[in-house]
């Protein structure tokens, strides 16, 4: 009903709940409580450009998230990042199932995978990419140049 700008941030249960005939009672079922997944819920709300922005935040994380689990580099990331990337995937999959922006359970269980970063960097701060730590693994053991002079 509104492509263009959407009901608003926030709004949609406010706009289903005030004409529930046309919202809440479809041919196919109760829509009850939301608009069933991440992409669908940016669009009512914030109309087709917000739907386009959530489609392609979610299709960047899952992307990025796969590299990390199963791309050519996965041997590179340490446990964190790959227990991290599949948390990703998980909440991805379920929010185009299920609105998971409004689920505070949800969002309580993303921020402590999230955190998990955190505590990592704030544990080892000069290990802020495994990617450095595989490289300088792989880095030349031979004698160094002063040494051989």
């Amino acid at each position: 009903d509104h492509p263009i700008a959407g009901v608003g941030p926030g709004r949609m249960v406010v706009v289903e709940q005030a004409d529930p005939a046309r919202y809440v009672h479809t041919p196919v079922g109760g829509a009850l409580n939301n608009a069933h997944n991440t992409v669908l819920l940016a669009g009512a709300e914030l109309g087709i450009v917000g739907a386009i922005g959530a489609f392609l935040v979610n299709l960047a994380l899952g992307l990025a998230a796969l590299n990390v689990v199963v791309g050519r580099r996965r041997l590179e990331f340490g446990i964190v990042e790959t227990a991290g990337a599949v948390a990703v995937l998980g909440y991805l999959a379920q929010g185009m199932v299920n609105n998971l922006f409004n689920v505070a359970a949800a969002g309580v269980v993303f921020a402590v995978m999230a955190g998990a970063y955190v505590i990592r960097l704030e544990a080892a701060p000069s290990a802020q990419s495994t990617v450095g730590d595989v490289q300088r693994q792989r880095a030349p053991t031979g004698p160094r140049l002063e040494e051989t002079v």
